[in-house]
């Protein structure tokens, strides 16, 4: 049994328990019938070069009685007439020929217990393209009409007409992170990523791809360089060649593609360039798709950045150790503070003059790293001037840290002494700085006690 007839069944016993209600008040709901696509509907597609684009029409039938239904379907201009008074849309159209469509059949039969029947508009592109060509704008429409003609069975004139609007686009492909940067990371310090880095390059298709298989052209420009520079207000230089540029292909079936470029950081240190915290930019643009049919997205450009994290300056977590004394420091804090080499201090101002003057004039190796102390501030009595060198400390791997200046007055020799007991580490693994040494400045001894770890490198 339908469902509606159990639904019937239900309202009829609740209707009959109020003893008010006829049955006969079910005879408003008559059986209608009405388009399941209607009114004006706009469909953009992609013209890929077939010969017929097929559209389902599909007639329902509703209404809480069963009646068997005929329904004509028809071409009729005068749909968009109505439309365009009722609707006062200003849909300055006008009809397409109806000989550009070919109709599976004008005339459906609905049984008394269907709902649903359908037929098929078949389009030759071939006509269609001469009305619309790709890309332009909608001037066209196909309009279609339904017709009861069953006495007893409506049409729901709200749904019994359509205007089909045919919108055709030129295939596209489509750069994926268009204009934006692919970052990869290498890191030489630590030896992570220095075989290759591998950057994907990815184009889409919008649409269903059921048996073109495309290959595109890409190339480096950097004459884009300047352009993106000036635009974000950044300063990255050319990346060298030291990369690969595979075929970027897809397939038949499939509706995006990827080219694996693998970037060689060990031959930017080879030819020379700086490692140090740099980060290189490579302008890629998609040139052309050995299919002509296919368009490229305009402005198919993505940038590929390989960023060299620096040998020392990042942020670290730092953890004040018990034992340390003479510095106003509360035993157990944790705090994130940036520690700089000796490049960066000079390169971005790091501190103030005396910082400056210090790294310029008085300390000469590039392997000094600056220490803020006072949770990242260069407050002298507690900003050390380290080096990690590649000594071996205790057996285990960790190597010794030599103490180059314990505060600035050890530069100047501003009285008290320079650092003894220096019992100071870092372990390469777990990437943690023990910094354990004590000493001496106008206002007293002090003793640092503290650990620096889960650094990330710029």
């Amino acid at each position: 049994m339908k469902i509606k007839y159990l639904i019937l069944c239900f309202i009829a016993s609740v209707l009959a328990s109020c003893e008010g209600i006829d049955e006969s008040n079910l005879k408003l709901y008559p059986s209608k019938l009405y388009l399941g696509v209607s009114g004006y509907n706009l469909q953009e597609l992609y013209d890929l070069g077939k010969g017929s684009l097929v559209w389902d029409l599909a007639v329902y039938k509703s209404g809480y009685y069963d009646n068997a239904a005929e329904v004509k379907l028809t071409y009729d201009p005068t749909v968009l007439t109505e439309y365009q008074e009722s609707t006062q849309d200003g849909l300055d159209y006008e009809v397409l020929p109806e000989a550009v469509a070919t109709w599976g059949a004008k005339q459906l039969s609905l049984a008394a217990e269907a709902t649903l029947a359908g037929t098929q508009l078949t389009f030759d592109m071939a006509d269609l393209r001469t009305y619309i060509p790709a890309d332009e704008v909608v001037k066209y429409v196909y309009p279609v009409r339904i017709e009861s003609l069953t006495e007893g069975v409506e049409v729901n004139t709200d749904k019994d007409y359509l205007l089909l609007a045919i919108q055709l686009h030129t295939p596209q492909a489509n750069l994926r992170g268009k204009g934006g940067i692919t970052e990869a990371k290498c890191d030489p310090w630590r030896n992570v990523n220095m075989d290759k880095i591998t950057v994907p390059l990815i184009m889409d298709l919008p649409f269903d791809n059921e048996d073109m298989e495309l290959t595109f052209t890409y190339e480096a420009d950097p004459s884009l360089l300047d352009e993106y520079n000036n635009l974000n207000k950044t300063n990255y230089e050319l990346l060298p060649e030291c990369y690969t540029m595979p075929e970027l292909k897809i397939a038949a079936g499939e509706e995006s593609g990827t080219a694996e470029i693998e970037v060689d950081p060990t031959i930017l240190a080879e030819m020379g360039y700086d490692l140090e915290g740099k980060s290189y930019l490579l302008p890629i643009r998609i040139t052309g798709c050995d299919n002509p049919s296919v368009k490229i997205q305009e402005g198919a450009v993505v940038y590929l950045k390989v960023g060299i994290a620096a040998k020392w300056t990042g942020t670290w977590t730092e953890t004040i150790l018990n034992g340390e004394t003479g510095i106003s420091t509360t035993v157990g804090s944790v705090m994130s503070v940036k520690l700089y080499t000796r490049q960066a201090v000079l390169t971005n101002s790091i501190g103030d003059a005396n910082c400056q003057d210090m790294m310029a004039n008085w300390i000469s190796d590039d392997e000094a790293i600056l220490v803020p102390g006072w949770s990242g501030t260069m407050f002298e009595q507690c900003s050390p001037i380290i080096k990690i060198t590649d000594e071996d400390y205790d057996g285990t791997g960790k190597k010794k840290v030599e103490i180059l200046a314990g505060w600035f007055g050890d530069i100047w020799n501003w009285g008290g002494k320079l650092p003894y007991n220096n019992l100071s580490w870092y372990d390469p693994t777990s990437l943690v700085l023990h910094l354990e040494f004590s000493g001496a400045y106008s206002w007293g001894d002090y003793t640092m006690k503290r650990e620096f770890s889960s650094p990330v490198f710029d």
